[in-house]
């Protein structure tokens, strides 16, 4: 008899090993991409809900709300992946001010015109 751990596979499934080499290669790429297209305008869509529906009178609010989630997402997604960030010491004040700050900003900007 065989007990219950051994026959379970040491190495977790992978759907992307069914996948030919040629595609696999660009499979994860192409999902994330897909998942930010379907986020991004389903959160346009819930905070419109929010702001028009619900009559929520803040929109920048929201929008700061979203900003700190993804923030907080961002980073625990990184932690948990246990991903490296070779460039962390690189990022400055300056570069955040004039690089990374104005895509928030525009992003921002770009939920505000999706809800009215």
């Amino acid at each position: 008899k065989k007990d219950v751990a051994s026959c379970v596979e040491e190495t977790p499934f992978d759907l992307l090993e069914l996948l030919p080499p040629s595609a696999r290669k660009y499979s994860k790429i192409i999902i994330y991409f897909s998942l930010y297209l379907v986020c991004g305008p389903a959160l346009i869509m819930c905070n419109k809900h929010l702001v028009k529906d619900i009559g929520f009178k803040f929109p920048m609010t929201l929008s700061l709300w979203s900003q700190f989630a993804g923030t907080l997402i961002t980073m625990a997604t990184v932690h948990v992946a246990g991903a490296e960030m070779p460039n962390k010491d690189k990022i400055t004040w300056r570069l955040f001010l004039f690089q990374i700050f104005p895509i928030g900003a525009l992003m921002a900007f770009k939920m505000i015109l999706g809800m009215k």
